[in-house]
């Protein structure tokens, strides 16, 4: 495949494999096995065809007769399972087959296989008890539920109708916090509100009927209103098999029925081969309200919301999902309708409705049932960490061990004399060394800085400020808060030199420390947030970010570490003349000239926006132990200052 920023390298000729090459095994008994290859690599250059063929069959028949031979008795059993479980993400016993042909499951699996299970626990069942990562999907969940009711009641009128007749409308719009444009599909269908709910919730109902799905199996029940479900889609025009693990959350609304449905993160469902890991973020569902007036139909209204990943263009993809909805409910659905909707009985979708729901069908009097009504709700009163998914908690933890690192760093003196100078002017100097868990050599930049403390962290905290003023920077996206002291970072890089653009997802986490500020970003994975078409997937290990400390009222020292590995096939030798350049630009360039950009409201504005209060310069919330220097506001989630005093009741 071609991928940028992976070119050909000075020395080699690139050659090209077409589709095909690789190897097949197939067991003979416990120790014994046939291996099948097809070797069908072109390697370009001039060397003659005939002279290629002789030298490959030469090699492919020593590959059989001496290195297979010799390797096998190289490592051991655990290495082996060690392997497979990378791989596969479980120990694989000889002979087991999990998927058959036509890509079902085949059969039960087991509990601790990271292939999709379906659990036993009946909806009837009071108590369900959830893990810590399990009570974060509920989170999600609700969050989820909470987004899609704003959209159900919020005016799409300006958005554009892609297809409509006289019971069915599709549009296609822009949505909040969604960086492409998503569907709203609406239509009259002629069955109950009830049965139409059963036949999209129930997972076997559903895998019965949908041609969208190949595959669609509940994995866990949470509660009686959620679970998280596993599915794989058919191939649709353009667009191949995607899957994806959903948490879903259901429940009564108006006189109907809501369901919403987002990706959630789960090592024990990973992506499988064949497929394309799709995305779906909070807010997509659907509700189900019987028609006014004719209790035999109902009114469906779905948001569509997937990021189905992969190289298909946009356009294609708006086409191909605009024309599917359109056919489902026109096609798809009344099909159905005449089978499996065929088999449930009126008092079949009752009683599913009643084994699924928090409170018993029907309402006193005829009024809504406000309990079961999911309106927006104010953020819980608990720790901030019990709003965390599982992920998201580890996310944090790295973060707050890179801005340890970085703080022991920039207090470690003797690096000053032991790495190697490479550029130095009046206050600045860029030098450069190893630090112990990073193999490549990194830099330390230090000057002096005509600026609060305050201002220059807010001007290198603030995402927007990085995007707009900063030269290398394309994007720089604040994509989630973790915490008071911690957010998820996207952002891409300008080409500079040798280097192309490159891309990376950070966590950042900062605070107070000895009078100024400390601020660190490491790189992370998050599903989701793939390297993008024309970047290189840069890495940042623990330990990057700057220290403040005051000097006095409108002057500070500031020291950082630039620990990133570019990646790519540019020079280690061509990156560190680059990165030293830069990282001198940067302390005798572009912060002098920042620091002129903004006033003093907008820093407050900053700070109060990355601590909850205002700052005032010289302020040491924090001291050098780590421990906080006074209370904290009970209606915050940042820590604070306050003026209270311990005598004040």
């Amino acid at each position: 495949i071609k991928v940028s920023g992976m070119d050909q390298v000075s020395g080699c000729v690139r050659a090209n494999t077409p589709p095909g090459g690789g190897f097949v095994l197939t067991p003979l008994g416990p120790n014994k096995c046939l291996m099948c290859n097809f070797m069908v690599a072109d390697v370009k250059g001039w060397v003659p065809r005939s002279a290629v063929e002789l030298t490959i069959g030469g090699a492919l028949f020593k590959f059989y007769t001496q290195s297979i031979p010799k390797w096998i008795s190289v490592k051991g059993d655990a290495w082996v399972q060690g392997v497979l479980k990378d791989q596969f993400g479980q120990e694989e016993k000889e002979g087991e087959d999990v998927r058959q042909g036509d890509g079902k499951e085949a059969g039960e699996k087991n509990a601790n296989s990271t292939r999709p299970i379906e659990t036993k626990t009946k909806a009837s069942e009071a108590v369900i008890k959830l893990s810590e990562e399990e009570r974060g999907w509920m989170i999600i969940a609700e969050k989820s539920s909470q987004k899609f009711l704003k959209e159900v009641v919020a005016d799409h009128s300006h958005w554009t109708v892609k297809a409509s007749n006289a019971t069915s409308k599709v549009l296609l719009g822009n949505m909040d916090g969604i960086g492409y444009r998503v569907f709203k599909a609406s239509s009259i269908v002629n069955c109950s509100a009830e049965k139409l709910f059963q036949m999209i919730l129930d997972p076997v109902v559903t895998e019965k009927w949908n041609p969208s799905y190949k595959l669609f199996k509940r994995k866990k029940r949470l509660s009686k209103e959620a679970d998280v479900v596993y599915f794989q889609t058919n191939k649709v025009g353009p667009i191949s098999s995607r899957d994806e693990v959903q948490v879903r959350k259901w429940g009564r609304f108006r006189d109907g029925y809501f369901a919403t449905n987002c990706s959630i993160e789960w090592k024990e469902l990973g992506p499988v081969s064949g497929c394309v890991r799709a995305h779906t973020p909070v807010g997509a569902g659907y509700i189900i309200l019987p028609h006014k007036g004719d209790p035999s139909k109902c009114a469906m209204t779905n948001f569509f919301m997937g990021d189905i990943k992969g190289w298909v263009p946009r356009s294609a993809v708006e086409m191909t999902v605009g024309d599917t909805l359109y056919k489902f409910y026109n096609t798809d659905v009344p099909k159905a309708l005449q089978t499996v909707g065929a088999e449930i009985t009126a008092d079949d979708a009752r009683r599913y409705i009643q084994e699924n729901m928090e409170s018993k069908d029907g309402t006193e009097d005829g009024k809504e049932d406000k309990k079961t009504i999911m309106e927006p709700q104010p953020e819980s009163k608990g720790g901030w960490k019990d709003k965390l998914s599982s992920s998201e908690l580890k996310y944090v933890s790295i973060a707050e061990d890179s801005l340890g690192r970085l703080i022991r760093q920039s207090e470690d003196k003797s690096l000053d004399s032991k790495w190697q100078e490479k550029k130095s002017e009046g206050s600045v100097r860029i030098i450069s060394g190893k630090l112990s868990h990073i193999p490549y050599n990194v830099f330390k930049g230090r000057g002096i800085i005509e600026a609060s403390c305050s201002k220059v962290f807010a001007i290198m905290s603030d995402a927007k400020f990085q995007e707009e003023y900063s030269p290398n920077y394309k994007l720089f996206t604040s994509k989630k808060r973790l915490g008071p002291n911690c957010e998820i970072l996207y952002l891409q890089t300008n080409p500079v030199g040798p280097i192309s653009s490159r891309d990376q997802v950070q966590v950042r986490a900062w605070k107070r420390y000895k009078g100024g500020y400390a601020s660190s970003a490491c790189s992370i994975k998050v599903s989701g947030m793939d390297q993008v078409s024309g970047c290189v997937r840069a890495n940042t290990p623990p330990g990057g970010g700057f220290v403040l400390t005051p000097l006095g009222p409108n002057k500070c020292l500031m020291c950082n570490f630039m620990v990133a590995d570019v990646k790519g096939w540019v020079p280690r030798s061509a990156v560190e003349l680059t990165i030293g350049g830069a990282l001198f630009k940067f302390y005798t360039q572009s912060i002098p000239k920042w620091i002129s950009v903004k006033g003093d409201a907008w820093v407050q504005g900053v700070l109060k926006d990355q601590f909850g209060q205002e700052e005032k310069e010289g302020e040491d919330v924090r001291q050098g132990d780590g421990k906080e220097a006074g209370e904290k506001n009970a209606n915050s989630t940042r820590p604070i200052e306050t003026k209270t005093k311990a005598s004040e009741a």
